[in-house]
């Protein structure tokens, strides 16, 4: 699907996030020790979602707006779901079925109506903002690759 160029950054999140689904699914599938997938969902947390959810929220979506209001409900069902994972571990493949849902809605249905609706030059500004907040930013590896044995 084409994005608008302001936008990128966020879909290439967004990939990251559908890998991260992916890996815990591949973890869970060959029977990891779940503490080891539950240890890998809280770093992706700090080290990817965090910032990505300030950006979307702060920056991009449109206060009111149904799918972006929907978006954050997501945003707070993910955030529960993490915070709650080291006492409830049978929720782990809740979580990446829930991030892989939340993505194919902003990528499919969110993104390209705000697409429409912000100003070109809004974009622009937006786009600026997520390109310094990247910058330098050299996605980190997770060492314990559990979705590979």
């Amino acid at each position: 699907m084409k994005r608008h160029e302001s936008l990128v950054p966020l879909s290439h999140d967004h990939h990251d996030g559908l890998v991260f689904c992916w890996n815990v699914r591949q973890g869970l599938k060959r029977g990891i020790d779940t503490s080891r997938i539950i240890t890998y969902c809280l770093w992706f947390w700090q080290e990817h979602l965090v910032a990505h959810f300030a950006e979307e929220e702060n920056w991009l979506f449109v206060p009111g707006h149904p799918l972006c209001n929907t978006a954050v409900q997501q945003h707070t069902q993910i955030r529960t779901l993490i915070e709650t994972l080291p006492q409830n571990p049978e929720n782990t493949g809740a979580l990446a079925n829930l991030i892989d849902q939340h993505i194919r809605l902003e990528e499919r249905q969110l993104f390209p109506e705000l697409e429409k609706l912000i100003p070109t030059h809004t974009l622009a500004l937006i786009g600026e903002k997520l390109r310094q907040s990247h910058a330098g930013n050299t996605s980190a590896c997770y060492t314990d690759e559990f979705w590979k044995a």
